[in-house]
């Protein structure tokens, strides 16, 4: 009787740390999880790939990085809105991969830099948690 009670006694405890266990992240598959991060985009005028207006939205869970073609002009606007402060980086490159713009955003903002006319990337350097953000590149009234 007495081994009997042992061993389910063994039994409920295993049981017990299971269920313990069960409810921490040890068992979940992080590869699954989703970041939730979307983006809306607007093309150029006559474009079907340069993008002019960007929103992005959402929960990351580990950094990110996202680029976008746009279309560089000598003397270039960015408008840049911000309604969560997050932690987010934006470099500007031409069409050789040289950085001609590259600055660390806190606030809402307008932002200038010189370049060549030329094709270019925005890439938006994200850290993780909440982005909920908006910028326009030489967006015309």
């Amino acid at each position: 009787m007495k081994k009997y009670t042992w061993y389910l006694v063994g039994i409920a405890i295993i049981l017990i740390i299971f269920i313990v266990l069960s409810n921490t992240n040890l068992f979940q598959d992080k590869a699954i999880s989703s970041d939730g991060l979307q983006t809306n985009i607007t093309y150029m005028d006559g474009s079907t790939e340069l993008v002019r207006d960007i929103t992005i939205e959402g929960n990351l869970i580990k950094k990110k990085n996202v680029s976008f073609p746009t279309l560089l002009e000598e003397e270039n606007t960015i408008v840049f809105k911000q309604d969560v402060p997050s932690d987010v980086e934006l470099v500007i490159t031409d069409s050789h991969g040289k950085e001609i713009f590259a600055k660390k955003i806190g606030t809402s903002e307008e932002y200038s830099f010189s370049a060549t006319t030329e094709k270019g990337t925005i890439v938006v350097k994200m850290e993780s948690g909440d982005h909920h953000y908006f910028f326009s590149i030489n967006e015309r009234n």
